[in-house]
């Protein structure tokens, strides 16, 4: 068995995606297949998040719709002055392990390859590549609606020593500036474990 010469960790939109009808279809969804694909005949280990919240979640959407119910009963609560605190920790609860696991997979990885869209803001994206930026680990992020994208992130995979893809073909360019820069001219099959 070989081991992977590099971990890669797919950062992207998901709470704010998964709402979408037909979210499926969505590039901002659909380039992890994109990436897993080009990426296969290559020893890298990839981390998708979607798959990897599987292990401790059964059902995405079941949970966005709960979580989704639990916000707006607190909202609710809130408006009618009532006590909500006890709500809120309910959530963090069950968002902890989430966060935690994969700000645990983004730290072990050796580059991020990510898509942002301007019309699903996502906190968690941003504190994924906040945490990239304090472990000093390359971004590269696919962009689609760059114009409604935060400056800050911008800052911040720049900060990584990453890129940003901004072209109509840019999951083809961002894919071929990995392979350039991670795999060629070098043993695409790893190391013997």
């Amino acid at each position: 068995m070989l081991k992977p010469r590099y971990t890669t960790y797919l950062v992207s939109p998901i709470a704010s995606v998964v709402k979408e009808p037909d979210y499926t279809r969505l590039e901002v969804y659909t380039f992890r297949d994109f990436v897993k694909d080009k990426l296969s005949n290559f020893n890298i280990n990839i981390i998708d998040p979607v798959e990897h919240q599987k292990t401790i979640l059964t059902d995405i959407n079941k949970t966005s719709t709960i979580l989704e119910g639990l916000y707006n009963e607190a909202i609710t609560l809130a408006e009618e002055g009532r006590p909500y605190d006890d709500l809120l920790k309910t959530i963090s609860k069950k968002l902890n392990p989430i966060v935690k696991e994969d700000l645990r997979c983004v730290r072990t990885s050796h580059f991020l390859i990510g898509y942002a869209h301007g019309d699903f803001p996502s906190i968690g994206m941003v504190d994924e590549i906040s945490q990239a930026v304090f472990c000093r680990i390359p971004v590269y992020l696919m962009v689609e609606k760059y114009n409604k994208i935060s400056s800050w992130l911008t800052v911040m995979v720049y900060e990584t020593k990453g890129r940003i893809f901004l072209g109509k073909h840019k999951k083809e360019e961002c894919i071929d500036f990995i392979i350039d820069k991670y795999f060629k001219n070098k043993n695409l099959k790893g190391e013997k474990l």
